[in-house]
């Protein structure tokens, strides 16, 4: 595709000034060293973005989303003003943590097919003052730009028919590799009004039937150890976003393990698919931990207290496992075998 306009703009965190703060913009010339590596990043992001996302309605559940008739609008009607509108959005959901950026808008164009990348990279302080109110010198955002050309958040969204097309986009985080979290929350819920594709509920609910269904499949008890273990373990990642890749990589899980847990997924595929962590919706699927030994008895508890409950004690014997446990009796049942 050609690209047709390049616009960038400085903005500031903002998120708790009820003043906000003028946001300088410029056209980037389509020639010179900050064309070309602009043009490299724009080039790669059919790779690159591979986390997909997509608007989410209004509060009312209209197929209406703020964001996207800005981008739209950008679109249909390409100048500084209308995509300032953008970086005024992203400014207005910047906290001091984030810092300044630098935000760029490329617009690409073959017959009818539109795409376009937003991109945000961090920039420094120290250059600040070189910029005046509501313009940038390209000289000025070319040096922000090179000291962070490796550091940046990018989405992408492609289609023929606007609006109907742009809904569904596809997101990267770089910086992840540079201290900030798992690709920003701000970036993708409070800047873009998006969600990831597959759901928290949706996402969640895959890997804890895939672990179930993967302890059900498999007689290696190494394995079965391992997923019971992680099961315990993932309390620890409400409200993370992770992909099922991401939870293997998490607890270390032995390939052996992981070979077992993919089996169960549809598509090899969606192991890389990215979802925000829903302990609630996890616990619906994964309650309870049962340990059976060979002397008849069965343990069983709550996923999340079960080591809590039996108490496992030392022993020589790699093969025998003593545990213990005490408290008050509350309850006698007789089950029928099976």
């Amino acid at each position: 595709m050609e690209i047709q306009e390049i616009y960038s703009y400085l903005f500031y965190p903002s998120k708790h000034e009820e003043q906000q703060p003028e946001i300088g913009g410029a056209t980037i010339p389509h020639k010179g060293r900050l064309y070309d590596m602009l043009k490299d990043i724009f080039d790669k992001s059919d790779k690159e973005c591979d986390i997909p996302i997509c608007f989410t309605p209004d509060e009312n559940g209209a197929q209406k989303n703020a964001c996207q008739n800005e981008i739209i609008e950008l679109l249909n009607s390409p100048s500084i003003e209308v995509g300032r509108k953008i970086a005024e959005r992203l400014q207005r959901v910047t906290t001091g943590k984030s810092g300044m950026g630098l935000l760029f808008m490329i617009h690409a164009q073959r017959g009818e097919a539109h795409k376009v990348m937003i991109s945000r990279f961090p920039a420094d302080q120290g250059v600040m003052a070189e910029q005046n109110s509501k313009t940038l010198k390209v000289e000025f955002i070319e040096q922000v730009f090179l000291k962070n050309a490796n550091a940046y958040k990018s989405v992408v969204y492609k289609g023929s028919s606007v609006p109907a097309d742009f809904w569904i986009g596809d997101a990267v985080d770089k910086q992840t590799n540079h201290g900030a979290k798992d690709i920003a929350n701000y970036w993708i819920r409070d800047f873009l009004l998006s969600d990831f594709k597959t759901t928290s509920k949706q996402g969640t609910k895959r890997l804890a039937i895939a672990l179930m269904a993967a302890i059900s499949n498999t007689d290696d008890l190494g394995v079965k150890h391992e997923i019971t273990s992680v099961a315990v373990l993932a309390k620890n990642m409400t409200g993370k976003n992770i992909s099922i890749t991401d939870f293997y990589n998490q607890f270390q899980l032995s390939d052996a393990t992981k070979a077992v847990i993919s089996k169960q997924l549809k598509s090899v595929r969606l192991a890389s698919d990215k979802f925000q962590f829903d302990l609630g919706e996890f616990s619906k699927h994964i309650s309870y931990k049962t340990l059976e030994i060979d002397n008849g008895a069965i343990f069983t508890a709550p996923v999340e207290k079960f080591d809590k409950c039996f108490r496992e004690q030392g022993s020589n014997d790699s093969e025998v496992r003593t545990f213990q446990t005490s408290g008050r009796v509350i309850n006698e049942r007789l089950k029928k075998g099976k």
